[in-house]
């Protein structure tokens, strides 16, 4: 039965389709990509069996969600990352704005103070100051003396300035008008120019006295002889602190100064002081009465005073320098001697007569008078003019000798015979003298 109906059936498909054949119609070709084709296979499809899923929560897709998520908190990120630079930026722009306010109220008040450190003491002042910058200062030096002239506020401010300005290096030495109503680069302009006052050169010589170095000055400084000697001993006391070369002078010597105005060529303002002028010729013996003088004094045993009238005995006596050991050797014997304690130098008497001649009698030998070496013995009370440096120097090391007695030749070459007995010098008297 089965076999008979399956064939049946079969024939009765054939049967339709060659029905239709004769009906003249053929059996469509259906193409995959036709549009039936896809209905077919979309119905396949559809037919084919499906495995079955647990239904999605209102029909949500997690990975869509997840997607849908992540983009709205990274923009939620990008929005707070952008709100924080904005307020950063903000913050930075206040910070700055800050810093800027307050360099330009630093940068104003500096501008001020420094207009005001470097403008004058007094711009209506029409006193004249004389400031005198010695040689050799340095920079902070000379801006002290200027603060302490009352000419600036400051002298940091302006050792700063020159340096700042270059004219550091080029500050110049010398005697200057200054004035409090100048500002400071006025000052410094002035002292990098030079002196703005007049000048004028005094010669002190060597072997001068009191007397006559009063009596030039007087004739070349616009304050008198009389002036001059009134300051030296009026003021003495002012010298002998400032000087401790001047500590063993005795208060009660008539010219308190002589011997230690040191004779050389000095520079001076026209209208000097007679102050200024004794600074400058005790500022010059300091500079040549060296540290170890002082411990070669005590050596020798004298004071400085003994020394400094030695020197001056020495000085008017010699004439070379060669010689003037030998004559220091004479003295000192002398003032060590019993048989001869008594110096016997003409210098003294020229001294005391303020005649500078070579020759006295015998009366005028005779005159009382403590600097009368022909009479007293030892050291006069004092020295009795200033000197060279080679006579200190002799003063200090004389040569060992065993002269007593000297004398110039006086044959035209300045020098001097020395002789160690009474009878020797005689004999060269007689020779050099007569």
């Amino acid at each position: 039965m089965d076999k008979f109906y399956r064939k049946t059936k079969t024939n009765s498909n054939t049967t339709g389709s060659q029905q239709k054949k004769a009906a003249g119609q053929s059996p469509a070709r259906r193409l995959p990509g036709s549009a039936a084709g896809r209905q077919n296979t979309a119905k396949k499809q559809d037919d084919t069996p499906r495995p079955q899923s647990s239904p999605r929560p209102n029909g949500s897709n997690p990975s869509a969600n997840n997607r849908r998520a992540s983009l709205q908190n990274n923009g939620t990120s990008r929005f707070n990352t952008t709100t924080q630079r904005k307020g950063l930026s903000q913050a930075a722009r206040k910070g700055m704005t800050i810093v800027l306010l307050l360099f330009l109220e630093l940068s104003f008040m500096a501008v001020a103070l420094s207009f005001y450190i470097t403008s004058p003491i007094d711009s209506a002042s029409i006193e004249q100051i004389d400031v005198v910058v010695e040689d050799g200062m340095q920079t902070a030096s000379i801006a002290q003396l200027l603060k302490d002239c009352g000419l600036i506020r400051s002298a940091q401010s302006f050792k700063f300035f020159t340096k700042v300005s270059g004219k550091e290096a080029s500050l110049r030495s010398g005697q200057y008008k200054m004035s409090k109503s100048m500002a400071m680069g006025e000052l410094a302009d002035l002292l990098v120019a030079g002196s703005n006052k007049a000048q004028i050169e005094i010669q002190i010589l060597e072997g001068w006295d009191m007397s006559r170095i009063s009596k030039h000055l007087g004739e070349t400084c616009e304050f008198s002889a009389e002036e001059f000697l009134e300051e030296a001993n009026g003021n003495f006391t002012y010298y002998q602190k400032k000087y401790r070369f001047l500590f063993g002078v005795p208060a009660a010597r008539e010219d308190k100064l002589e011997g230690y105005l040191f004779g050389d060529t000095y520079k001076v303002f026209v209208d000097a002081t007679p102050r200024q002028v004794i600074e400058k010729m005790l500022d010059r013996f300091d500079e040549i009465f060296l540290d170890n003088y002082f411990e070669r004094a005590l050596q020798l045993g004298y004071t400085i005073d003994e020394i400094v009238t030695i020197a001056s005995i020495v000085e008017r006596e010699g004439i070379l320098d060669s010689e003037l050991k030998s004559i220091a050797s004479v003295f000192y014997n002398r003032l060590g001697s019993e048989d001869y304690p008594k110096l016997q130098s003409c210098a003294t008497i020229q001294y005391i007569y303020k005649e500078y001649r070579f020759s006295f009698t015998n009366k005028e030998l005779e005159i009382d008078n403590p600097y009368n070496t022909y009479i007293y013995p030892g050291l006069p009370p004092g020295p009795i003019s200033n000197f060279r440096k080679t006579a200190l120097e002799a003063a200090l090391y004389p040569d060992t000798t065993g002269y007593y007695f000297f004398l110039s030749k006086n044959d035209g070459t300045e020098s001097s015979v020395f002789a160690e007995t009474y009878a020797q010098h005689q004999k060269n008297i007689r020779e050099f003298l007569d």
